[in-house]
């Protein structure tokens, strides 16, 4: 579906940064949320992919999320 296009495309971009950022700070993940959204991303969609690849600790769960999708195929 094209919501789970866009979050692929999102988590793409949150990969990229996620180790340069610490994604627990509120201050870097406003601005890594900034970021997308100044390429076009909407908000609501940027926080369902960040939902996707951290849970509420601030964990980073995209090698998980990337090691399911390799999975997939």
């Amino acid at each position: 579906s094209e919501m789970c296009i866009r979050a692929d495309v999102i988590i793409g971009h949150i990969n990229k940064k996620i180790n340069s950022i610490d994604i627990k700070d509120y201050n870097q993940l406003q601005k890594l949320k900034a970021s997308l959204y100044r390429k076009g991303f909407r908000l609501d969609d940027i926080n369902k992919a960040l939902d996707m690849v951290c849970d509420t600790n601030g964990i980073n769960k995209l090698d998980n999320y990337m090691q399911d999708n390799d999975k997939l195929g």
